[in-house]
């Protein structure tokens, strides 16, 4: 794989950022006990902190590899860097500040824990810009750089050629194209045309190639076997890109299976151990919301029943995961026939078929509560798209590109595009956007972003009636 061309580079900001870490726990214990115009008869010993000093160093790692720090695709920003440093030394010293107390290891000063952060975001990103530059001047000089050529020029051609300028981390020098549609010296996104498809093993060793992406358009697939048999002697690193942007993906990529490779183009991210970490966050949120809602809820199905006839639940047919169909519990907010005559309708701002309670209900969002026994019983999770009934996908589905792919992990309570603002009689194709950015960036702790949005920003919202 192309990273594998780093693991220099990224070994040693691990090092590097290690000793960031470790030295600037020792220097913030300098400058908190015996820094200018301190002086304390009885600091406490520097042993505990010298001692703690690596353990910090490697909670901290593991916290800037699991926020994507060494992630080469986003070295390229400064500011998402910095911001990505912030988060992951505040998430591991107050872990790291947890496992003190907890234990009680020693009495630390908190003083020290915030001087630490600012000490630590200074040299990493200090030490890490020196990293960068060093590197860029060494491949400047071609050292660890390596040549690139681009095998079509059309549109897949023009994106890959972006991608590879775009991450300059990767240390890839993108010399041009060949393309058999295109004269040799027009430019293409800021490089040459260099020749024709049958002149690229010339090109190739006249020029040094290192990297070769054939990135042919879905109708000039033909050309492959072609260009393989003209390239089977070159020493040059093969790529083949292949022109799946035609089709409505989702979280696509390569895979073995046994012997065969395979491109997948939809699958859902939510599988193995990372479906297990939904299913248990699932049920232990479930088990905490439903425990502290107990009163309101109780309270609740008592008002529904005082005011209205009927039953206090709403069971509703939805579409979850896989297209499967379920009945989504609410407390009951319309009146019992309310879709008698109508049919299925959306609800609408002052709906006379509400209940004197369910305009509030509905407002608050407390008409939702019951679903959290749709969690449990794993019908549903916490956070994912909102389910809709089947009568409204069967409108929506073909005239909302992708809106199908939604039901690729299990509807949710809340949800990225609710927390959003966009909830109710609002676009749904920038609801179904907001739905397919959360599926492809899934984690437990975007999970857990939402949830506190949700509570955050408190239940009630001008689209809710």
């Amino acid at each position: 794989m192309l990273k594998k061309y780093n693991q220099p580079f990224i070994w040693t900001l691990y090092v590097s950022d290690f000793c960031a870490a470790a030295v600037s726990w020792l220097l913030a214990y300098y400058l908190r006990f015996y820094g200018p115009g301190l002086v304390y008869s009885e600091a406490p010993p520097i042993d505990w902190y010298i001692a703690t000093a690596p353990v910090l160093a490697l909670i901290l790692s593991a916290s800037y590899r699991f926020f994507g720090l060494y992630d080469t695709r986003y070295m390229n920003s400064a500011r998402m860097e910095a911001k990505k440093v912030l988060k992951a030394s505040l998430a591991a010293s107050l872990m790291f500040l947890g496992l003190v107390f907890v234990y009680g290891l020693f009495n630390c000063s908190r003083a020290v824990f915030v001087i630490f952060l600012s000490i630590n975001f200074v040299l990493m990103e200090s030490s890490r810009a020196f990293l960068k530059a060093a590197l860029k001047h060494l491949r400047s000089r071609g050292y660890y750089s390596r040549k690139a050529l681009v095998i079509g020029a059309g549109p897949l051609g023009k994106r890959v050629g972006r991608e590879i300028r775009k991450s300059v981390m990767n240390g890839m020098d993108l010399v041009g194209y060949v393309d058999d549609g295109i004269p040799a010296g027009t430019l293409v996104a800021g490089r040459p045309v260099l020749g024709r498809v049958d002149e690229t093993r010339d090109i190739l060793e006249k020029m040094g190639i290192n990297e070769v992406f054939v990135a042919f358009t879905y109708s000039d697939l033909g050309k492959l076997p072609y260009i393989l048999r003209k390239l089977k002697n070159s020493t040059a690193n093969i790529r083949v890109v292949p022109d799946i942007y035609w089709a409505d993906t989702l979280n696509a990529g390569v895979e073995k299976f046994n012997s065969l490779l395979m491109v997948n183009l939809v699958e859902s991210p939510m599988c193995g151990w990372g479906e297990v970490a939904k299913r248990m966050a699932d049920i232990s949120v479930s088990l905490v919301a439903l425990t502290i809602t107990a009163p309101v809820m109780l309270a609740i199905a008592l008002l529904i029943k005082a005011t209205s006839p009927g039953p206090v639940f709403f069971r509703q047919k939805r579409m979850g995961l896989d297209g499967n169909v379920f009945e989504m519990l609410k407390f009951r907010s319309m009146r019992e026939d309310a879709e008698k005559e109508t049919g299925a309708v959306w609800a609408k701002q002052d709906d006379p078929r509400a209940t004197p309670i369910g305009a509030f209900l509905r407002k608050t969002s407390m008409d939702e509560l019951p679903q959290f026994f749709n969690v449990m019983m794993g019908e549903m999770s916490v956070v994912g798209p909102r389910p809709e009934r089947p009568h409204f996908i069967n409108q929506f589905k073909d005239r909302i590109p992708k809106y199908m792919l939604r039901h690729k992990v299990k509807a949710g309570i809340t949800g990225w595009a609710q927390v959003n603002g966009y909830r109710g009689n609002t676009s749904l194709v920038k609801r179904i956007r907001l739905d397919l950015y959360y599926i492809e960036n899934w984690s437990i702790v975007f999970d857990l972003k939402i949830i506190w949005l949700t509570v955050f920003r408190g239940f009630t919202d001008k689209n809710s009636y």
